[in-house]
């Protein structure tokens, strides 16, 4: 069993065998570029002495601390 590739098909081989359909990876490759990018930022942001839980949302989270009879753990 296999799948068919195309010419212009993009295909990178890793543990899942990823192919891309030409028709559609236009659209992959500006995904990737944003997540590669956003990735990026994130590792580059604490030496540049950013927040880290603000960047990643965090700081938004509202925890409650379990009652020291809830055994939760």
């Amino acid at each position: 069993m296999g799948i068919a590739v195309h010419p212009g098909d993009i295909v990178s081989p890793d543990d899942n065998g990823v192919m891309v359909p030409k028709a559609t990876s236009g659209a992959v490759v500006k995904i990737a570029a944003a997540r590669d990018e956003k990735e990026t930022g994130v590792i580059k942001a604490p030496l540049d002495g950013s927040d880290i839980p603000e960047l990643s949302g965090m700081k938004n989270l509202r925890l409650r601390r379990a009652p020291a009879s809830e055994n939760w753990w």
